[in-house]
């Protein structure tokens, strides 16, 4: 390690005047060792170790980059092994360190949101999210599902906060308005069918993933709610029931 660091040196003073370099003498001198020592280890051989490394070192470079570097040193050991060649992961791991071996693992990313013009969402529920009845809050969220042949599709879904019922969804290749007001007409025929007025979120189309957004659909007062609901949306929402103390 400290001869290392004398060529280090040594090698810096290549490209700088005489009056500039630094004396290899007085190199040897701070680092405790000899100069005849330095020189000869600068003009031996590599030894058997150091062979096999730089050999193993070029081997792990050629798979890395065969596999156009997306392998760790877990698969790249496993290759090794399938050639005959086994090492421990310490010493792999070592010579990658040295040699800047990396895995790098790109990331397909779809843009899913766009900022929204305006002060925000606005607060249509007055945070009850849980109603008393179906028909009265939808929760809505929009995501993408990648697929191997058409690339990235669009998938927004309704869900009546009540019975938890998924009542409108559709898939696009596209995240457009058309899309969710589609979704937002099946969920509205199916939870409410005489139901006219509806009211959502000013960015329910455009909501991020993961973000489930409300949606109030208000039916006009002369409209029973009994008659406008199917009977699956009208069965009572179940409870949980208080769990009971272990026998002894």
């Amino acid at each position: 390690m400290r001869f290392a660091v004398i060529a280090r040196i040594d090698q810096e003073n290549q490209g700088k005047p005489r009056i500039e370099r630094v004396s290899i003498r007085a190199a040897c001198a701070a680092l405790g060792v000899s100069p005849s020592g330095y020189y000869a280890w600068k003009t031996r051989e590599p030894s058997a170790r150091e062979a096999a490394d730089r050999r193993l070192t070029e081997r792990l470079a050629a798979l890395h980059e065969r596999h156009k570097r997306r392998y760790g040193l877990r698969r790249l050991d496993q290759l090794l092994r399938r050639e005959g060649a086994h090492h421990s992961i310490r010493r792999l791991r070592r010579l990658a360190r040295a040699a800047g071996i990396e895995s790098v693992h790109p990331k397909a990313r779809a843009k899913t949101t766009v900022p929204a013009a305006g002060e925000g969402l606005v607060d249509l529920i007055d945070r009850a999210f849980v109603p008393e009845s179906p028909g009265q809050v939808l929760y809505s969220d929009i995501t993408y599902i990648p697929t191997q042949t058409e690339g990235f599709v669009y998938l927004v879904t309704f869900a009546d906060a009540c019975s938890r019922r998924i009542v409108g969804w559709e898939v696009a290749d596209h995240m457009r308005t058309e899309m969710v007001t589609t979704a937002l007409d099946t969920a509205i025929a199916t939870c409410a069918p005489k139901l006219g007025n509806s009211s959502s979120t000013p960015t329910a189309a455009r909501n991020t993933p993961r973000t489930p957004s409300a949606t109030s659909v208000s039916p006009p007062a002369s409209s029973p709610r009994s008659d406008a609901l199917d009977p699956v949306s009208t069965m009572p929402r179940p409870r949980h029931s208080t769990p009971q103390s272990k026998r002894n």
